[in-house]
């Protein structure tokens, strides 16, 4: 149904759309194409990778100089020929050392250069000759002496002793004498002295004492003390001998060889320095830089710097062109067709034809 002027009319059925196209296109399907010719375009074959310049109708390829390094390679930061040349360390050792290669390796994998070594001769040490003993800082030999003894006054000497004799009373104490019986008054054993009659003095003049005997003895008491030890002239006493000391001084016996090893210095020559790679570790290197030679390849010229080919172009039709007969194209635009309906609609017993075209709607 349609709404026409607001009033509510019933369409009869449309019938079918007629394809119409604008002056100049020709209807082909549901579009129209219209035809033109055009010119041919020069065109130099640029791609992703060459890119090419065409100048009046001439195309040029420009490109960089070819470098060729006769020693070493070319290096594009500097612009130049760059050849390492590799030299071994110079090894120093301090004085009084020698200097030991090395076929070892380093904890990192590299083989050592090697080190620095001096033999250091070791004292052996100090002993007493054979026979002496030590005596301070020096070595001495004892050889025993006699000595001399010598005695206070009044003593005499014997051995290392003396002998000193004192008189002394030990006389008995007095005990009675036994009586005789008549028996043996009558005998008298052989030597035997008759009794020792004792008598005593007193007022009346001498007196008989009681029977007692007295033997007064005198004895001899001999005490002995140590001597007194003299030594020769010459001699010295040591403890209880006398002896005659020489002195020696002490001898060194052989000693031994050490040898101690410090980390040798490896120095680049001039104008070298450590090489920083893992193949060259430990060795001095030296970059020596040249102009590298600059040439075109075949078919180029140099010229401003750079290398410049011309050649001709082909010509082609431009883009969305199709390509005809002879030296021209033929360009094609496309546009969808125009579509018009006729229907018949009824409003209040009247009929009206109604044309649609393109979505709009007249009378």
């Amino acid at each position: 149904m349609l709404f026409i002027n607001a009033t509510l009319v019933s369409a009869g059925k449309a019938e079918n759309p007629i394809l119409t196209c604008p002056k100049g296109y020709v209807l082909i399907g549901e579009n129209c194409r219209s035809k033109h010719v055009k010119d041919l375009v020069p065109y130099c074959g640029n791609d992703e990778i060459n890119n090419y310049e065409l100048v009046n109708d001439m195309c040029y390829d420009r490109v960089a100089f070819r470098k060729q390094c006769e020693n070493g390679r070319f290096n594009e930061e500097y612009d130049m020929c760059v050849e390492t040349s590799i030299s071994a360390p110079i090894v120093t050792c301090p004085a009084d050392y020698d200097f030991v290669s090395s076929p070892k390796k380093g904890h990192d994998g590299k083989k050592l250069l090697g080190y620095c070594e001096k033999a250091v001769s070791l004292a052996g040490p100090s002993v007493c000759p054979w026979g002496t003993k030590p005596e301070g800082k020096r070595c001495a030999s004892y050889q025993k002496v006699t000595p001399f003894w010598n005695c206070p006054a009044g003593t005499k000497p014997r051995g290392q002793f003396c002998a000193h004799s004192e008189k002394y009373d030990c006389s008995e104490p007095i005990v009675p004498i036994a009586k005789k019986s008549k028996k043996s008054d009558k005998k008298r054993r052989l030597g035997e002295k008759k009794d020792l009659r004792v008598f005593t003095v007193g007022i009346d003049g001498l007196m008989e004492a009681p029977e007692l005997v007295a033997i007064k003895r005198t004895c001899i008491r001999e005490t002995m003390i140590p001597a007194v030890m003299q030594c020769p002239q010459g001699a010295a006493q040591k403890q209880t001998d006398c002896v005659v000391i020489s002195y020696y001084e002490t001898e060194e016996q052989k000693g031994s060889i050490t040898y101690e090893s410090v980390p040798a210095s490896p120095v680049c020559p001039a104008e070298y320095r450590f090489c920083d790679t893992k193949k060259n570790g430990g060795m001095c290197c030296k970059n020596v830089e040249t102009k590298p030679y600059r040439f075109c390849d075949f078919g180029y010229v140099k010229e401003d710097g750079h290398c410049v080919r011309a050649f001709e172009p082909v010509y082609i039709c431009p883009v969305e062109k199709k390509l005809r007969k002879g030296n021209a194209c033929d360009q094609y635009d496309w546009k969808p067709a125009e579509a018009m309906v006729t229907m018949y609609v009824e409003d209040n017993k009247k009929k009206y034809d109604v044309v649609i075209e393109q979505g709009k709607k007249s009378h």
